[in-house]
């Protein structure tokens, strides 16, 4: 509930890029998470008991990713944008 409630407040500001930390997000998890957004998800995931990050970006939003690096607690995108 608490996913959906961020997800809906993020796409009502209309955010292109939006950034978390101190997600329980998990490899079973990401999937589903990339469904509701509704758009493209990095993120890092230790276990589901140690936080991690996730990087969102909105669908349609314009961008191709040049490098993305994913460590135990590190995301890292680099992206270029028209």
């Amino acid at each position: 509930m608490k996913r959906k409630t961020l997800f809906d407040t993020l796409t009502r500001k209309k955010y292109d890029v939006v950034c978390l930390q101190e997600t329980y997000i998990t490899d079973n998890d990401a999937d589903l998470w990339e469904r509701e957004w509704g758009g493209l998800l990095f993120y890092s995931s230790v276990s589901n008991r140690s936080m991690g990050q996730v990087v969102l970006f909105k669908k349609g939003f314009a961008f191709e990713v040049t490098l993305a690096h994913v460590a135990s607690r590190i995301v890292s995108v680099s992206v270029r944008l028209d």
